[in-house]
């Protein structure tokens, strides 16, 4: 049978194919083909994107005009001066190593090349949608004309030219090796993550992730048995739950969807003790307003992680102090012995590694008064509620 096969004749029709070009040639790609300015559909009607330039820009000045009127208002001023916007967290700088900025760099620079030939994919049919069938009429955005209904209109005929600076290659329906660039930097991207992760652990880098101090590591080693949390402030009675203590209240399990402020979510099943219990037992006066959650962690900029929530919060069905993460004892890295899981927040306000608890009545003397530490440093809002 081998024999036989390998002294088959080929096709006749293999001879009429046309050897392609080891390089790009230019003039035989595609004809260039302009498309249009970047267009919006609001309703039924098509909006130039270039009119988002002048409408920015009034509502900017009108902003910084408003602005610096309600500056000279006595209230605005006194705020000002209460809450000048200064923290007094003492910041601990340990530095970034050069192979931290250079895998940065390398990072950013990869980062540009995914975009480009990103946006060089795009052009081959400029046309976005909400639905699955790409039917023509139904995008929302657009850089090419409407489709033809008098004539034939092929995937090709939609491909548009963009400025090579714009994309990758730069040249019209080339999506074959605007996907070679970007799915190759892809990899490269992903590999820069991989080595970035491995030196972190490697070093010294990664204390700025999980929590160092001594105590917490004594803690830690000793699988968490002299564990205590302090819940005190403004409630009848302040109260040192014990690890063991806080197994043994009634246990709530839920499976809920995470959402973190930069966009990303993930989904898990978490055991813990509703806040409820907690609050059941310490009674926190009428006039405590407010749940400090002081973590052993660190901030970014060196001080104690913390946050704040209302006491409505609090008493919301979803909140619990979880010790358990997917059926099994909380990791670490996940916030262990216990963490806040306040279902009606973003991520942030989830605090790990929970030290402490305090009931005050107002936060205005806590940090920079923001209400948490990343509300102090990184001018994230108070109020998160899903």
């Amino acid at each position: 049978m081998t024999a036989e096969f390998s002294h088959t004749e080929p096709d006749p029709l293999a001879g009429q194919i046309a050897r392609a070009h080891d390089s790009v040639m230019p003039q035989y790609w595609a004809p260039p083909r302009n498309g249009v300015t970047p267009q919006l559909r609001i309703g039924k009607r098509w909006f130039n994107v270039l009119w988002l330039i002048p409408i920015s820009v009034t509502i900017l000045v009108i902003s910084a005009g408003a602005a610096h009127e309600l500056r000279a208002l006595p209230v605005v001023s006194d705020f000002i001066a209460r809450y000048p916007g200064q923290s007094s967290t003492t910041v601990y700088y340990s530095g970034f190593p050069v192979w931290l900025r250079v895998q940065h760099v390398l990072n950013l620079f990869l980062m540009m090349f995914i975009i480009r030939s990103g946006i060089q994919i795009l052009a081959d049919h400029p046309r976005l949608y909400w639905n699955k069938d790409c039917t023509p009429g139904t995008e929302w955005f657009r850089f090419q004309r409407e489709v033809p209904r008098d004539v034939l209109w092929t995937a090709k005929d939609d491909a548009v030219t963009i400025p090579k600076w714009l994309g990758i290659p730069g040249i019209r329906h080339s999506i074959g090796l605007a996907r070679w660039w970007h799915f190759s930097c892809d990899f490269a991207w992903l590999l820069n993550g991989v080595i970035f992760y491995g030196l972190l652990f490697a070093s010294h880098q990664w204390q700025r992730l999980v929590p160092t101090s001594k105590e917490f590591q004594e803690l830690y080693e000793a699988n968490f048995v002299n564990y205590s949390l302090s819940v005190g402030g403004l409630v009848e009675n302040t109260h040192d739950f014990s690890y063991e203590e806080l197994l043994s209240l009634p246990k709530q399990e839920q499976t809920t969807e995470h959402f973190c402020i930069q966009g990303w979510s993930g989904i898990a099943r978490w055991g813990g003790v509703p806040m409820t219990s907690i609050m059941d037992i310490v009674k926190p006066l009428p006039h405590a307003r407010f749940a400090v959650f002081y973590s052993f962690g660190e901030g970014g900029e060196g001080g104690t992680y913390y946050d704040v929530h209302s006491i409505a919060n609090m008493r919301h069905q979803l909140t619990i102090l979880a010790y358990e993460m997917n059926g099994k004892k909380l990791p670490l890295l996940h916030g262990a012995p216990v963490r806040l899981r306040c279902e009606n927040e973003i991520g942030f306000k989830q605090v790990k590694w929970i030290r402490s608890i305090e009931f005050v009545a107002d936060f205005n003397s806590i940090g920079s008064g923001q209400g948490g530490y990343n509300e102090d440093h990184e001018f994230y809002g108070y109020r998160m509620p899903i």
